[in-house]
């Protein structure tokens, strides 16, 4: 697996709309490799939609690009700006190692494989601190107090000048 993201300073942070009907599901999706290849860290709420019965829980996982999922049908992708690396990936982790556990089947397929421990660093810890919907299908409300406490803790910056799309 190719590892560009060690040479930028940045990963672009995008709000992602899927459909799950008769809803329309909202995540954040940090874009950890290079812009070509699109793959990165999905952090949202799950569960069963439309029922009570089981609650919403968080679930953090590396993703292909979200375009590209035949199990999550794209809807759209906001972008809503920037994470430093070293605030993703905090001093003495190894972003290398951490990318590869992903493993190459991201690029190909759907899978749902959780996000390790260790990966995420301040972007992970605000996710931890903002509390789960108190009501199934309110992962919307989640992605907005999510995307308020990272803006307001410094972590999630406003836009500045990335590669576009394509490039590497």
């Amino acid at each position: 697996m190719s590892n560009s993201s060690t040479s930028r300073e940045w990963f672009p942070v995008f709000r992602v709309m899927t459909s799950s009907p008769p809803f329309i599901h909202h995540t954040i999706f940090v874009e950890t490799d290079s812009p070509s290849l699109g793959t990165g860290h999905t952090y949202h709420m799950n569960g069963s939609v439309g029922s009570d019965d089981r609650p919403m829980m968080r679930e953090y996982r590396y993703n292909a690009r979200p375009e590209d999922s035949k199990r999550w049908p794209f809807v759209a992708r906001e972008p809503l700006g920037v994470v430093r690396v070293q605030d993703y990936f905090g001093a003495g982790e190894d972003e290398a190692a951490i990318q590869e556990e992903a493993g190459d089947e991201l690029h190909s397929e759907d899978v749902v494989k959780p996000l390790g421990l260790g990966v995420g660093g301040k972007f992970r810890q605000v996710c931890d601190d903002v509390p789960e919907p108190s009501r199934n299908n309110q992962c919307m409300v989640w992605v907005d107090q999510a995307v308020n406490l990272l803006k307001e803790k410094g972590v999630l910056l406003e836009e500045v000048d990335t590669p576009s799309r394509g490039e590497n």
